[in-house]
Order: C-alpha cells, then sequence, then structure tokens
C-alpha cells in the first residue's frame, strides 16, 4: 500500500503543480536541478485489527527545492507558496483507486526547501486462505426401526 500511496502523491502533485514539475521517489541523483520535488518515506507501521483487517500507517515528507536566484540566494516567497500549496494538495489522494485523506501535515522550511509532512493511515483486507472444496461425498441413510 506505500507505494500506491508514493503513485497517490506524485500524481496530485503533478495535477497540482503542473507536467513541469521533477518528482523524485528514490535516492536523490546526483547532479538534480531545481525546482523539483522528493518524495521520502519516513516511517510505514502494520498494526492488526481484527481477523483479517489491519491498519497501514505511512509518514512521508514531500520536499520541494526552489530555484536560486542569480544572486545565489533562496526564493523564501516561493517555497511559502509552495509550501502553503503542497499542504492543500496533499489532503486529499487517490491510492489503490480510493481517496485517501492525510492528517497530522505540517511544512517547515530549511536548506534551500520546504519540508512538508503528511501521514496517510488505510484499513486494508488481507484475502482468506482458498481452502479446496471436498471432490465427492457418499452417503447412507437409512431409518432406524424401533420403539
Amino acid at each position: 500500500m506505500t507505494t500506491d500511496i508514493i503513485k497517490g502523491v506524485a500524481a496530485r502533485i503533478y495535477d497540482i503543480m503542473g507536467s513541469g514539475a521533477r518528482i523524485y521517489t528514490g535516492e536523490v541523483p546526483e547532479g538534480y536541478s531545481p525546482p523539483c520535488y522528493f518524495i521520502e518515506v519516513l516511517n510505514a507501521t502494520t498494526e492488526h485489527m481484527v481477523g483479517r483487517r489491519y491498519m497501514e500507517t505511512t509518514n512521508l515528507q514531500v520536499s520541494y527545492f526552489a530555484p536560486e536566484r542569480e544572486d545565489g540566494t533562496t526564493d523564501h516567497m516561493d517555497l511559502e507558496e509552495k509550501g502553503e500549496r503542497l499542504r492543500t494538495a496533499l489532503e486529499y489522494i487517490q491510492a489503490a483507486g480510493n481517496l485517501t485523506r492525510g492528517t497530522d501535515i505540517s511544512s517547515a522550511e530549511g536548506d534551500g526547501a520546504v519540508h512538508v509532512s503528511v501521514t496517510y493511515a488505510v484499513h486494508t483486507l488481507v484475502p482468506a486462505d482458498k481452502i479446496p472444496y471436498m471432490e465427492t461425498l457418499t452417503q447412507t441413510q437409512g431409518v432406524k426401526e424401533g420403539g
């Protein structure tokens, strides 16, 4: 489910920020050039609820790196705007065909980037083991006499 959530977040960023958004979901490539987004899984847990039902919780961090100005400084207003748009956009995503709500959404600025943290909690149902049916059944019946 974690990969579905990552794909949903990437699709949401693409929808909101436009087709020119470069989104990385794995390792940070050497020599990347801003503006770009990085999606990183901070923590993923699975908790057994009842029977075959589980609660999967995924904590993500989406980082936006702004391009530097000509004088080599960072545009903090651009970072603040992107952080606000990301906080709003990541509240609802499509993951595995379902609308999923993000909670505990927060952002912080640092190192020339804005980092938005969000938590997604999803209930999952593990498929039941298939038990083979009986192939044949032979039954003998009768009535007991007596009284």
